[in-house]
């Protein structure tokens, strides 16, 4: 449950710096149509009372957040809904890897 999170701060370190560098790297200003969006993926289980905030942190910074929900069975699903995120559910056999190899469904 831990590393998720770490992970997670991680990237909204990362997603930050490189926002904070672009902007200050760029020499004209940026059209409107150009401007580019970013996408944090996050995989979930069992994340209830941390996947809110973080999901809320990412959506001040203007990060769309997709969580996927890998079977939580705390509501880590609907905190992050709450919070803004879109989230996929997955569904299948439990072992390891199945977050990536499963389809998600809504």
């Amino acid at each position: 449950m831990g590393v998720v999170f770490g992970l997670s701060l991680g990237l909204v370190i990362l997603l930050t710096f490189v926002a904070f560098s672009n902007d200050l790297l760029m020499i004209r200003p940026r059209r409107a149509s150009t401007a580019r969006q970013f996408i944090a993926l996050i995989p979930a289980r069992n994340e209830a009372g941390k996947i809110g905030p973080l999901v809320a942190q990412l959506r001040e910074m203007r990060v769309n957040v997709v969580v996927y929900d890998d079977d939580s069975t705390d509501g880590t699903g609907e905190e992050a809904a709450a919070a803004g995120a879109q989230v996929m559910r997955g569904s299948g056999p439990r072992k390891a890897g199945r977050a990536r190899t499963t389809p998600a469904t809504n």
